[in-house]
């Protein structure tokens, strides 16, 4: 294991923990401005939301899951 990275539960994390954290605020914002009625920020909050998950799909997608099955 490397020295940099930070371990959770014997799962080595290589510094993306905070990968998904992003759009899921973006995501809240998003429906929290259409609640608001705020139609055209909020669809400024979706795609936003949406170009951000299309980003970093290779980052949280492509790993692979240390599994022992």
């Amino acid at each position: 294991m490397r020295e940099n990275a930070v371990t959770l539960c014997g799962i080595e994390n290589r510094g993306h923990k905070m990968i998904m954290v992003l759009p899921f605020l973006t995501g809240a914002t998003a429906a929290w401005l259409g609640v608001a009625g705020k139609r055209r920020a909020c669809l400024w909050a979706w795609f936003i939301t949406f170009v951000i998950f299309i980003a970093w799909c290779q980052y949280h997608m492509t790993d692979s899951l240390p599994i022992s099955l």
